[in-house]
């Protein structure tokens, strides 16, 4: 692994802390899946991120996965680095499509019963149902996907980031 491909994944994980602090603060823990409705510290909505924080975790989730995915993948062509940051764009988007109130009464039906069964999918009827579509976060998805894919295109080019990590 070199030294850019620490660096994709390390500001992957950065951001996907960044948004899970967002929802552990900003949002109240009984509308967020992985936080225990129980829990005594994140029970009302503060506004440590303010606005932004309304729509920031739909620009860290496609930029994270995008740095992380490239990293993991070791991508070295240009090629790479558009068919991940595409990939987590359409991603992306399609889950924000599936809010919207017509395409979410759709998309119910065709939900396998099996779902509830597997921990990460129990909570699609939920998100579809509850979620709120908005034309922001489809924004902040598009823009979160292409500094992504600029910061993939930067960390490709010779240079230091090139170069091998050595563990002594």
């Amino acid at each position: 692994m070199n030294r850019r491909d620490v660096i994709r994944i390390m500001l992957g994980i950065v951001a996907l802390g960044l948004g899970t602090l967002i929802y552990l603060l900003d949002r109240p823990a009984d509308l967020v899946y992985f936080v225990p409705d129980s829990h005594p510290y994140f029970t009302g909505y503060m506004t440590t991120f303010g606005g932004l924080g309304q729509h920031l975790p739909t620009f860290l989730h496609p930029f994270s996965f995008s740095l992380i995915t490239a990293g993991v993948l070791a991508c070295r062509s240009t090629l790479c680095v558009t068919l991940i940051s595409l990939g987590w764009f359409a991603i992306n988007l399609i889950f924000e499509l599936g809010q919207a109130t017509t395409t979410s009464i759709w998309l119910m039906e065709y939900i396998p019963a099996w779902f509830d069964e597997i921990i990460v999918l129990e909570n699609t009827a939920s998100y579809l149902q509850n979620g709120t579509y908005d034309p922001k976060d489809v924004m902040s998805i598009a823009i979160g996907s292409l500094i992504a894919f600029l910061i993939n295109l930067y960390l490709n080019q010779e240079g230091p980031a090139h170069e091998h990590i050595r563990c002594h």
